[in-house]
């Protein structure tokens, strides 16, 4: 061999024998973690969970979800329903998290990643804290981590950030946690509305038939015209995909002065909307009823049910090893269908949510509820000018 060919292989395994050097090495303790749940035990615990307090930065609670019987609610808010689709989400997550990577120990570098301590009055983590019969779990939820899938995050009494292979979404504040929805009456089922203001004034609207396009405002003063059939038609919808701001006890709430809102759909169904203001806020209670005289609403009673809080299932493969933990729904026969709700039946699951309840609600869908005739036609002509 040449002198100079020697020379090369010198160098290259001179440089193959520094980049081994250099490469970090992997202690045992960073390999378990790489291969571990990040918490351990909570798949087979998951179904026993029955508190999630959320903590921000200074210790401060945004949030305590317990479940109630079989429902889940959020203390803050009187224990209003919580979002179990929300919650039944992040539960999953938690238990199937593996850790992708282990990070820095370096707690100077933790708010880097965002989970930094949240006794610090600064921190940006937010402090997840599960408890049940079984015991506790409790971890920092950081950063989203960058060009990469993941999330990162540290257990609340470990000294290590580590990178998991889920994503976290965690609401922004407290209402956040809140199941939203109060009710949903299409446009397309309404055939009468009406509203009715406290100084008695009012205003009504019907189709003919559930197959017109357009509602005929009632009551329409002499010589005057509607503005368009839209702004009447748009009233209609008010009750469409309600959702909450907010969410108090009703009593809390002064109706004294409230307008009234109240839709008929096709098959009987009633619902009336109390709107109120309270400073800057619209607030709405409402309650459901069936429009026949001799129908009755089965007497539902106050409840503060959440829809069904499901439980976690967790499946084993061929070799034992638990799969990823999912919610186990009720089955149901493969040529099972449920049929339509009766007028009553719709009214009986309305009140079971919303009685006892005020509802804080967009300010345009309070507005659309509680409008005047002169809102809805054109504007009288000024001394001297003749209406087109």
């Amino acid at each position: 061999m040449s002198k100079k060919h020697f020379s090369w292989l010198l160098i290259a395994t001179f440089v193959i024998g520094l980049v081994v050097v250099l490469l970090p090495g992997k202690t045992g303790k960073e390999s378990d973690i790489e291969v571990a749940q990040l918490l351990p035990g909570l798949g087979e615990q998951v179904n026993s969970v029955d508190q999630l307090q959320v903590i921000a930065a200074g210790e401060k609670t945004l949030a305590t979800l317990k479940r109630q019987d079989q429902s889940w609610v959020v203390e803050e808010f009187h224990n209003y329903p919580a979002d179990w689709n929300q919650l039944r989400t992040l539960l999953a997550a938690l238990a199937n998290a593996k850790v992708v990577e282990p990070k820095t120990s370096n707690p100077n570098y933790f708010d880097r990643l965002g989970v930094d301590d949240v006794t610090n009055a600064d921190s940006t983590a937010t402090l997840l804290r599960l408890s049940g019969p079984q015991g506790q779990h409790a971890v920092l939820v950081g950063n989203t981590a960058e060009g990469r899938d993941g999330q990162y995050v540290r257990l609340a009494d470990g000294d290590r950030a580590l990178l998991i292979d889920q994503q976290l979404e965690l609401p922004a504040d407290a209402k956040g946690w809140l199941q939203r929805d109060i009710v949903n009456i299409s446009d397309a089922e309404v055939v009468e509305f009406s509203s009715k203001r406290a100084d008695g004034s009012q205003i009504r609207a019907s189709k003919a038939s559930a197959d017109d396009d357009d509602y005929v405002l009632q009551d329409i003063p002499e010589g005057r015209e509607i503005v368009s059939a839209w702004s009447v038609n748009s009233m209609a919808n008010a009750l469409s995909n309600l959702q909450l701001d907010a969410v108090a006890a009703a009593d809390t709430i002064d109706f004294t002065n409230a307008s009234q809102f109240r839709v008929l759909t096709a098959d009987g169904l009633e619902v009336l909307a109390d709107v109120a203001d309270a400073g800057e806020q619209k607030w709405l209670r409402i309650s459901a009823q069936v429009h026949a005289v001799d129908s009755a609403v089965p007497d539902a009673g106050l409840a503060t049910d959440a829809p069904p809080a499901g439980e976690m299932a967790t499946s084993e493969t061929a070799d034992g090893e638990s799969s990823s933990v999912e919610v186990a729904e009720e089955p149901k026969a493969a040529d099972e269908a449920d049929p339509a709700p009766t007028a009553a039946e719709r009214a009986a699951e309305i009140n079971r949510r919303v009685q006892g309840w005020a509802y804080a609600i967009p300010t345009f869908k309070a507005d659309t509820m509680s409008k005047r005739m002169d809102d809805l036609l054109k504007p009288l002509p000024e001394a001297g000018e003749t209406s087109e």
